[in-house]
């Protein structure tokens, strides 16, 4: 079973009914009950169903459960349901009592609900907990999609950073392999050539700056942690086998993308059977093996990873319902910066010229509960994080 929650528009809820099977009079009936907190089911049994939508109803809320449940058929349902914020206290009191898996239902929903707020606690005594942090890309490649080759060079490169630390970068997350749609992959040792050099002279000049190492290699993530490195960001999601044995034994937090495919593949056809859920799956087992690994769970971050194994409007659907992450309680990071999708929504066919719909982007992200934010602009990304801040703190009158 899967639960997680949404912010659906009118016209969502109605297809949404539509796809889990209500019926048709149902949903003219309901259609108008799901202005409250809004929460997605899969998976749960019939008779888990029905005894849901009676507490609901009980409690002034709703839920909208396929033809199949009313009619008790022996099979899995997927159902919405909303209630008001203020009464979900009984509702997970009661669930409890019940059985058809109701208890584990009752679980993650207070979950979600006990971590709700837009901050989190990323752990690290050098990143904010005050505000969503800035994680700053500085790629040494020579072939990245957006700045390719620019900071190649560790002078270069080092040059760069300085830069975007006096931008107010919380994060300096340093990568030496391209991930763009159809890279060719490194190996490590050319991958620890470019890295280790540019984390050794940033982490002696700026001894405050939290510093990552974009990498899916353990290899590589030893090294640049023994150089200075404060977190491992891997894209692969402990692909490689001794990842996780490397980040638990430094203690540094981990990084976990979602990719369909790799790098040179997840751009050919990418299909999801429900996006949402099965990236939620995915961050369930992901999580798992890094805590099998013996990393801690508290110092894991998760990344949906935007235009990796997406399509633009699989892109723009995880970015509606970025909230739906939430129900793993662990910090989430938008990675927009620049994206392709984000040129296809605004006709702009180079990165750079991708600012305006980035900071779109990232406001959405920001609004729906994202930790990190990482990005290639820093000074404007700060700027709209603090503004960001200032608005939600802000008075009612």
């Amino acid at each position: 079973m899967q639960v997680f929650p949404l912010q659906p528009a009118g016209a969502d809820v109605a297809a949404l009914m539509a796809r889990f099977g209500v019926s048709g009079t149902g949903a003219e009936i309901m259609r108008d009950r799901f202005g409250m907190t809004v929460f997605a089911v899969k998976g749960l049994s019939s008779a888990g169903a029905n005894a849901l939508k009676q507490h609901l109803l009980s409690l002034g809320g709703e839920a909208a459960v396929p033809r199949h449940a009313i009619t008790g058929e022996a099979r899995p349902c997927d159902l919405l349901f909303s209630l008001r914020d203020d009464r979900f206290p009984a509702l997970v009191e009661r669930l409890r009592a019940q059985c058809f898996h109701l208890p584990e239902l009752a679980d993650a929903v207070e979950h979600f609900r006990a971590a709700r707020g837009p901050w989190y606690d990323l752990r690290h005594d050098r990143i904010p907990v005050d505000r969503p942090a800035l994680m700053a890309i500085l790629n040494v490649t020579p072939d990245s999609f957006s700045d390719g080759g620019r900071y190649s060079t560790v002078d270069a490169a080092v040059r760069r950073a300085e830069e975007l630390i006096s931008q107010g970068a919380d994060i300096i997350d340093i990568g030496g392999e391209s991930t763009r749609p159809g890279a060719l992959p490194v190996d490590a040792s050319e991958e620890i050539r470019r890295v280790v050099p540019v984390i050794a002279r940033v982490r002696k000049a700026y001894k405050d700056t939290v510093i990552s190492i974009d990498t899916a290699k353990a290899a590589v993530a030893s090294a640049a942690v023994e150089a200075g490195a404060d977190i491992v960001n891997d894209i692969s999601a402990l692909g490689d086998p001794a990842m996780g044995a490397i980040v638990a034994a430094s203690g540094v937090p981990l990084i976990l993308m979602h990719m369909q495919g790799t790098p040179r593949t997840m751009q050919d056809d990418p299909r999801y059977d429900d996006l949402l859920a099965d990236i939620n799956a995915f961050f369930d087992e992901a999580v798992a093996r890094a805590v099998v690994a013996g990393v801690k769970r508290e110092r894991i971050l998760l990344d949906p990873g935007f235009g990796f194994g997406k399509t633009a409007a699989h892109n723009l659907t995880i970015l509606r319902h970025f909230e739906a992450f939430a129900i793993h309680r662990l910090p989430i990071l938008a990675g927009l910066s620049r994206k392709s999708f984000i040129g296809a929504a605004t006709g702009r066919k180079e990165p750079a010229d991708r600012l305006a719909g980035t900071l779109a982007a990232q406001t959405l992200a920001l609004e729906k509960g994202a930790a990190v934010i990482r990005a290639h602009d820093a000074a404007a990304t700060r700027d709209l994080i603090l503004m960001h801040r200032a608005v939600r703190e802000a008075p009612c009158w």
